[in-house]
């Protein structure tokens, strides 16, 4: 897990002198930068994806020291040497919502934002897998969403 990370959250509710109830909410979520995967295999899944694909992930590795494992990899010089004892780095991430919006009587409209620095949040993804994958956030969202409670 990262060294630091935390959420803050804001809310203001008022209400207007038509009795329409307002809110603003403003969310903002950090996650520092940590190590995914079983100590050691990421050099050695990457090497597999190499294999496979003539492509290896691109992320960034992190060597724990010493080596890994019996099965041999390319060493980018026509030979080959065992793998690094090392694991992926999933970079820190900021992500930030906002909403505004009010209700009144039994409806409400509501514009909102996710993810609004448009941040991919890349975790790589290797338990139970031979291959390196990487999950990103979902891309900024913009919306305006109605309500209306049936009395």
């Amino acid at each position: 897990s990262s060294d630091i990370g935390g959420n803050l959250r804001f809310r203001y509710d008022w209400t207007t002198s038509s009795d329409t109830d307002w809110y603003a909410h403003l969310g903002i979520n950090y996650r520092g930068s940590n190590v995914s995967a079983i100590t050691g295999t990421a050099e050695f899944y990457d090497d597999n994806l190499r294999v496979q694909t003539g492509n290896t992930s691109g992320l960034s590795i992190q060597d724990e020291g010493g080596t890994f494992g019996t099965v041999e990899i390319d060493d980018g010089q026509g030979g080959t040497r065992l793998p690094s004892n090392s694991r992926f780095v999933n970079p820190s991430a900021t992500t930030v919502g906002a909403a505004i919006g009010f209700r009144k009587d039994n409806w409400g409209v509501e514009l909102f934002g996710r993810n609004l620095t448009n941040e991919e949040a890349e975790v790589a993804q290797v338990v139970g897998k031979f291959t390196p994958e990487v999950s990103v956030q979902r891309p900024m969202t913009l919306g305006l969403r109605f309500s209306f409670d049936y009395e």
